[in-house]
């Protein structure tokens, strides 16, 4: 049914832009841009500025969204009638169940713009709610075909799904420019924030493997590291590979471009449970990078085998070691790798592109 009404569609979204930088945030800014530049747009910004943990912190955060709900109405007062909405994880997402009620009860068109995958893999009483609020012409905008299936199959919704992958926060990449690149020593990459969910233990084993098999071999991790678990782990790496170990702490921009840049292989273990589909990864293949990951969330259908490879965490550290170590043995090899990761992710891009298009069109109908 095509929107008979002549004024212009108003959106409302009502999500938390960076701050911190995330994934999650960094993509959500770039859909609310990019929605805003077709619609008229009234954003209602659910950040904090900050990340913490505990109850006090969860607190803030709900009387956070509570307070959206009164800027809700006022957006819907105005002449808003669609809603964007980046849905939490775990006890967040009693937030976005409350914004869901309050939106159909102003008879408002929702948009679920997803950025976890733990709901998909595994039944969500709280998701199960929301779900069940949405209509036929509601959308959920899901990272790749396997997570608009596992909504389905989960949550029998009635929302319509529309894919919306990573790929636009991504830049033309030049696989080519490695095809005589000299691996003297390897440079091993790890991206992230420095957590043991996000693989920090098992980047640090395969390093040291890699090392122990006599390889020359040089660790870069990238990110925040804060945990006390985290700092032991960082301490034993220093112990065991001395100056083949450097800290950047957390790197943006041009500084990012630098880090994929310098590796030739980019390391990504995760265990994560909210885990998605991590741009880090997608940027790492937009330099030429190779990437040995974990196959969670919508890592599977980011990672061939002409590029890269999927190891379960508990292999991880050995499985990583030989993949470096039989890749960077054949130059070769390793220039095919490379260019087919930046081909790979240049495609990822142009698709993600033309669903962007395909969105503005589904919010006109």
């Amino acid at each position: 049914m095509s929107n008979s009404d002549s004024s212009p569609i108003k959106i409302s979204a009502l999500v938390a832009m960076p701050g911190p930088v995330t994934g999650m945030t960094v993509a959500t800014k770039y859909i609310v841009e990019f929605l805003g530049a077709n619609f008229p747009m009234t954003l209602l910004d659910l950040s904090l500025g900050y990340s913490r943990r505990g109850l006090y912190w969860k607190i803030r955060k709900f009387s956070n969204g509570v307070f959206g709900c009164l800027r809700l109405v006022q957006s819907r007062i105005r002449g808003s009638k669609t809603l964007l909405l980046a849905p939490n994880a775990s006890w967040g997402l009693i937030v976005t169940l409350l914004h869901t009620v309050v939106a159909k009860l102003l008879g408002m068109r929702v948009l679920l713009h997803h950025h976890v995958y733990s709901y998909c893999s595994r039944k969500s009483r709280l998701m199960s709610l929301v779900q069940g609020m949405l209509g036929p012409r509601d959308v959920n905008l899901v990272l790749n075909e396997t997570m608009g299936q596992e909504l389905q199959r989960l949550y029998h919704t009635k929302a319509m799904a529309r894919e919306l992958p990573y790929g636009y926060l991504t830049d033309s990449g030049d696989g080519q420019k490695r095809s005589n690149r000299v691996m003297k020593p390897i440079v091993l990459g790890h991206l992230s924030n420095l957590t043991i969910e996000k693989g920090l233990e098992e980047v640090v084993e395969s390093a040291v493997t890699l090392k122990n098999k006599g390889s020359d071999i040089k660790l870069l991790l990238a990110g925040g590291l804060k945990g006390d678990r985290e700092k032991e782990v960082f301490s034993r790496g220093q112990q065991l590979l001395g100056s083949s170990l450097e800290y950047l702490g957390p790197v943006y921009g041009e500084a990012k471009t630098q880090f994929f840049d310098r590796i030739d292989f980019f390391l990504f273990p995760s265990r994560y449970a909210n885990e998605a589909q991590p741009v880090v990864i997608l940027e790492a293949l937009a330099a030429g990078v190779p990437v040995v990951a974990t196959p969670i969330g919508c890592i599977p259908g980011m990672i061939q085998s002409d590029f890269g490879k999927l190891v379960e965490s508990a292999a991880y550290p050995i499985e990583a070691a030989k993949f470096v170590d039989d890749v960077s043995s054949t130059p070769g090899h390793y220039a095919q790798m490379s260019l087919a990761a930046s081909e790979f992710s240049e495609q990822f891009r142009i698709r993600s592109h033309k669903q962007l298009a395909a969105l503005v069109e589904c919010i006109k109908s």
